[in-house]
């Protein structure tokens, strides 16, 4: 794509990388719906070194288990890892990002996530607004 190549060439300071920021895990601390046993946070680290991205974020269905361990088994490593979470709402998915895992959890603990953990029933609004008392953002995961 011409853009792309324009953007490239441009001298000001950006730097472009490879990246996966929508990433679900095994289901034993992950997303409920992974079966791949492989799909550990540790696997996802190293596979993703392997193929050379430098910045992941393991975002499970309403849980943040998995994203603290991929984060604290990527120190020290070539790779950022982003805490991250996938909240299904009623309304929609959404993807949060954090800067540490202690703030991300913190909004998880704001949430009303079923036992089940498959369905939040806050709004997306209200999930946003939660996000952003403590340096998170939002994404839209599955945009229509």
């Amino acid at each position: 794509m011409k853009i792309i190549s324009e953007i490239q060439q441009r001298k000001n300071g950006a730097k472009f990388v490879k990246a996966d920021l929508h990433i679900h895990s095994y289901k034993e601390g992950g997303s409920f719906d992974v079966e791949d046993i492989n799909m550990t946070p540790q696997n996802i680290v190293d596979k993703a070194i392997e193929k050379g991205l430098k910045i992941i974020s393991i975002t499970d269905h309403n849980v943040t288990r998995n994203s603290e361990v991929a984060v604290k088994y990527a120190e020290g490593k070539d790779i950022l890892v982003i805490p991250g979470i996938e909240i299904s709402t009623t309304q929609g998915h959404l993807l949060i990002y954090c800067d540490t895992i202690h703030n991300l959890n913190n909004i998880v603990g704001k949430l009303t996530i079923n036992e089940e953990k498959t369905v939040c029933t806050n709004s997306i609004k209200s999930c946003l607004d939660i996000a952003s008392q403590f340096n998170g953002i939002g994404v839209l995961a599955n945009p229509p």
